[in-house]
């Protein structure tokens, strides 16, 4: 759980292709909550609970801004409809295990927000790389 404290919460469509869980992935509309300690990652409404991590600080290995493939649905969807934007926030955790396993989230904000989000994590300390990548089919153990 996001320390409440002093937590930010943004809203969006949030993937998460976890590799460490168990549990496997899950996307949709959800929201990122940044805290000092952690960032929880939900899907909102009644499929809270199928979607649901809290990632410490420590964690997570970077986080940097994603724009999406020339071709690519999100890039369609924010074509047509203004307010939605093409670029995300990607965010990886620490290699795990003999594989370097690791989970991997991925943030697009319905309000145009993801340049505030990439400030809120700077401010807090997280691993933050400002340079605006590609969105690729296979990230492989790319950090």
């Amino acid at each position: 759980m996001a320390d409440e404290a002093e937590s930010v919460e943004f809203a969006g469509g949030v993937t998460a292709a976890c590799h460490i869980d168990p549990r496997g992935g899950w996307r949709g509309l959800g929201r990122v909550t940044v805290g000092q300690e952690g960032i929880e990652f939900a899907l909102a409404g009644g499929f809270r609970r199928m979607g649901r991590r809290y990632v410490k600080r420590g964690d997570l290995a970077c986080v940097y801004p994603v724009r999406a493939r020339r071709l690519s649905v999100t890039r369609l969807v924010a074509a047509i409809v203004p307010p939605l934007s093409d670029t995300g926030i990607r965010f990886l955790t620490q290699p795990v295990g003999m594989f370097a396993d690791r989970d991997d989230y991925l943030f697009y904000s319905y309000r145009n927000e993801e340049w505030k989000l990439i400030d809120t994590l700077g401010e807090l300390g997280y691993p933050v790389d400002r340079k605006l990548k590609t969105l690729r089919l296979f990230w492989g153990d790319e950090a």
